[in-house]
Parts: structure tokens; C-alpha cells; sequence
């Protein structure tokens, strides 16, 4: 995408897809949109650790070892600014060996990592790391909530979640359960507990809507499996925990997947309010201020807001260039963060959209274009 592709328009044509059952409505002022192309997409899982990891090497790359400088990287605490945009992906280290000349922390270019890249000095840096071995698959994906740095590291359900100074890499944060859908709201992780099976098969335990806190100690149940509050997958929109459940239609010879999102109480797990009813399927996003939603017809891509309060509404359109296979999407303190891959999962283009101008910048993507980035986190840096 280049800067003649943008234009504002009326959202017109998809309103019978996108605007289901009336949840999402027009907002006052036009919804920004990109010029149409040639080129379908297909939107990759978000945040998911079971979706595959390209990569060019089969198994991460060589075995070589590749060791970081005592000289501190240009993209180092000391040098970036205060308030300076962040995006952090996973990756196989040797797809990015090259970018990496100066590191931090030790890593092997047969591992899978988290680095992060500052395009304001087009700096990467790598802020963790793990390695599979032939009995034990372990993956390994950034998380951001509220501003804040998580690294996720998961073998089979066990996940280990750490909270990092997103500039230094400093630990700030560190515990472990045994779950793969999760979500952070200030200090509690709320969780559902992996359900367990005897050897017919059967649900033998498991199952529970869990919370820990983050400064350590046991988890406590909230809601046991079977509970009607305890469905749909967990996220955080601003300081509050919210479900996401799946709905399908009567009408069997035209069923059609809706989506709920229903408020908790942080106190007890219970279902507080149900927030919207209807809402077309999709893929959603955690943010900051309310729950986002990626909706793809095509190589149309429509980004809707969720709040807590009042409607939801369609923020931005975006259509594909040429090239582009895909869209991913990301929402830090009012910007929406925006990345375009091509069929290899290699970066096109960075755009950023302000939610209050409504104005889209398009970020140099210089070293960053290329590089294989599925699953991405963005974060302003303190």
C-alpha cells in the first residue's frame, strides 16, 4: 500500500454481511477506507499457538550458535524514545539472524524467539527464546494488555506467562498453569483449566474458569465446568474480563455462525451483562479501551469496535493491494496497528489509524519489510 491508496468513503456495500442483526452501526463520520486491488487474503488465526510458524528452514534453521555483543545495539533502553511504537512477533531466529547484530541476551538460530522492532531507529531485538526438542514441542508468542509486555511459553497446555519491561527485558512478572485460553486483566489471569479425560474418553477434570494473581499464589476457582457463565473464549477490553461465544442459527438449511460478547464480574466469574447479541463471526482482539473485531469478505477487511458502552461500530475498511495476502491487527491506546503479508507471511506494509483523527499513517517498514511475522503485539514503551 502506498500513500495515493487511501480515500474516504461510505461503507456501503458489505452492510447487509457485517451489519448483522443491527449490533454495528454507522458511525457519524464516514468510515475510512483503501482503494480497491487486484489480490484476494486469508486471515491467519490471531494469538493462537497452534497455528503453524513458517519458516525457510525446515525446524527453525541450522544449529549454530549465534551469541550477542557486549555493545550495547543502537536499538538499545538508552537510545529509544519514550513513547516510541513497538511491535513484537515470534519468529525462528535464522529468519532473522541477519537483522540481529547485536543482542542482549544469548540465543541459538535454531530457536524460536520474540524479538522486538522499534521503527523509529529500525531496531531488532530479540526478548526471549525457546527450544523444542524431539519429546517436548514448545512454542513460544508475545502477549500485550493495558500497555504491558506478557511472553508466552507453552509446552503441550502447560504455559508459563512473564511479564517483561517491554524496553529492558526485565522480569517483572512470572507464573505458570495448565490452559490455553487466557486473558490478563490488571493483575489477575483468568483462565479455563485444561479438561482432562479418563482412557474411555470422558471428562474426568478440568474444565473451571480459574484466577491467579500475577504476584504469585494458588489459583482459585471461579466457575465449574458446566456453569452457562462459564463459555466462549476469554479477552480483556479496557479493565474488563469478557466472553466471546459462538451462536449458530435455527435455520438449518442457511445456518450462519453470530458471535455474543458477554461482561463478567472480576469478583465472581458471573456473566454481568450481555453486552451484544448477533455480532457477525470473526476474529478478536483485546484492546485497551474496548474489544476490536477483524472481519474479512474477500480482500475486504473491516474493523469493527466493541465497547462496553453505547454501539458498536465499523472504524476502518481496508482492502488489499496486489501482493498482499493478509491482514493482522493490533489496537495500542487508541491506534489501531496494522500489518500487510504477502502469501509467505513476509511484512508488505505498517500502517497506523488514529481512532480520534481518523487519519492512517503508513511506517517505513525499511529493515522490517520482508521478515516473517504471522502473530504480532504492538505496545507504546515507557
Amino acid at each position: 500500500m502506498s500513500e495515493n491508496v487511501f480515500r474516504i468513503g461510505l461503507f456501503a456495500g458489505l452492510i447487509a454481511l457485517f451489519f448483522l442483526a443491527g449490533c454495528i452501526t454507522d458511525r457519524a463520520d464516514p468510515v475510512p477506507t483503501f482503494d480497491p486491488v487486484q489480490n484476494g487474503s486469508i486471515l491467519p488465526p490471531q494469538n493462537s499457538a497452534d497455528s503453524p510458524l513458517p519458516s525457510e528452514s525446515s525446524n527453525g534453521g541450522g544449529s549454530s550458535s549465534t551469541v550477542g555483543t557486549d555493545v550495547p545495539p543502537a536499538n538499545s533502553a538508552e537510545v529509544i524514545p519514550s513513547g516510541s511504537m513497538a511491535i513484537f512477533f515470534r519468529a525462528y531466529l535464522s529468519d532473522v539472524e541477519r537483522r540481529l547484530p547485536g543482542t542482549t541476551i544469548r540465543w541459538e538460530s535454531s530457536s524460536k524467539g520474540v524479538v522486538r522492532y522499534v521503527p523509529v531507529t529500525n531496531g531488532f531485538e530479540v526478548m526471549d527464546t525457546t527450544t523444542s526438542t524431539s519429546y517436548s514441542e514448545s512454542t513460544i508468542y508475545p502477549l500485550t494488555m493495558d500497555n504491558r509486555l506478557f511472553i508466552v511459553t507453552r509446552r503441550s497446555t502447560d504455559t508459563a506467562l512473564r511479564e517483561l519491561n517491554p524496553k529492558t527485558g526485565d522480569t517483572l512478572h512470572s507464573i505458570s498453569f495448565d490452559s490455553i485460553n487466557f486473558t490478563v486483566v490488571n493483575d489477575l489471569v483468568f483462565f479455563r483449566d485444561r479438561i482432562q479425560n479418563d482412557f474411555r474418553g470422558d471428562r474426568s477434570a478440568g474444565g473451571a474458569i480459574m484466577v491467579q494473581s500475577l504476584n504469585g499464589g494458588s489459583a482459585t476457582e471461579l466457575l465449574a465446568y458446566g456453569d452457562p457463565d462459564n463459555a466462549g473464549e476469554l479477552y480483556t477490553a479496557g479493565q474488563a474480563l469478557v466472553s466471546v461465544t459462538r451462536d449458530f442459527s435455527d435455520n438449518t438449511s442457511n445456518a450462519t455462525i453470530t458471535r455474543s460478547v458477554r461482561r463478567h464480574d472480576l469478583a465472581t466469574g458471573r456473566v454481568s451483562q450481555v453486552l451484544f447479541e448477533g455480532l457477525p463471526d470473526g476474529t478478536f482482539i483485546s484492546g485497551s479501551d474496548a474489544l476490536y473485531q477483524l472481519v474479512q469478505d474477500g480482500r475486504l477487511f473491516q474493523v469493527n469496535r466493541i465497547p462496553l458502552n453505547g454501539p458498536a461500530t465499523a472504524v476502518l475498511e481496508v482492502e488489499l493491494e496486489e501482493g498482499e495476502r493478509g491482514l493482522s491487527l493490533d489496537e495500542v491506546n487508541g491506534q489501531l496497528v496494522l500489518i500487510a503479508y504477502d502469501s509467505d507471511f513476509k511484512v508488505k506494509n505498517v500502517f497506523f489509524h488514529s481512532l480520534a483523527t481518523n487519519e492512517t499513517t503508513e511506517i517505513p517498514a525499511q529493515d522490517f519489510a520482508g521478515t516473517r511475522v504471522q502473530e504480532f503485539q504492538a505496545l507504546e514503551l515507557p
